[in-house]
């Protein structure tokens, strides 16, 4: 049993040459950031920020909450994002132009909607950061999950922007590789028919 697994792995690495190997690569250090980003957005526990009529923003610190299971946009990002990757490991794996170009293109697309949610989330620091300056020092817990809102908007808004580039250049990268699958292709071909040629001598 274990022979046979060996010979699989051989085989299957014999296979992945090295334009498929660093596609790979990528596509794993996207999973990685993925997970980490939607693990910080998550964040644990947040108040509700209010503009009364009249006064500036402010937390009302009688609305706050525990976190529980993720949102319904960070599973909808997390169910995206995996199954783009996963376009991506098949084109790896299977050396498939075609999916090497629909991994690409849907990549893209995904780092814009990961691009986006970082601006945005970013735009909300500014505002967090007033709203929590804004709580009075006789209620420390309420500040505690103010700043804490405020250092889980910064920190998501920071690894989206990297997870963007990331995103941008695997996409750029598969679209690329397209033509490597066919050169490497060609050249373990010529490699293998030098080697039976040898061989045979």
């Amino acid at each position: 049993m274990s022979t046979h697994w060996a010979s699989h792995v051989e085989s299957l690495q014999s296979h992945l040459s090295s334009a498929p190997r660093r596609l790979m690569v990528v596509c794993g250090f996207q999973i990685l950031l993925l997970f980490i980003g939607v693990y910080v957005g998550h964040g644990a526990a947040e108040c509700e920020i209010r503009l009364p009529a009249g006064s500036g923003i402010e937390v009302d610190c009688n609305r706050c909450r525990l976190l529980g299971g993720l949102k319904g946009r960070d599973i909808f990002l997390l169910m995206a994002g995996l199954g783009t990757i996963c376009i991506g490991l098949y084109a790896a794996v299977f050396k498939s132009k075609h999916y090497c170009r629909v991994y690409g293109m849907t990549m893209m697309v995904f780092a814009f909607m990961i691009g986006l949610t970082g601006i945005l989330t970013g735009l909300e620091v500014p505002v967090l950061e007033a709203a929590a300056s804004a709580v009075g020092p006789g209620m420390p817990d309420c500040e505690k999950i103010a700043f804490m809102m405020v250092d889980t908007a910064r920190d998501h808004s920071i690894l989206y922007g990297i997870n963007c580039l990331l995103d941008c250049a695997g996409a750029v990268y598969a679209i690329y590789a397209k033509q490597l699958f066919d050169y490497e292709t060609i050249e373990n071909s010529h490699r293998k028919a030098i080697s039976q040629q040898d061989s045979s001598l």
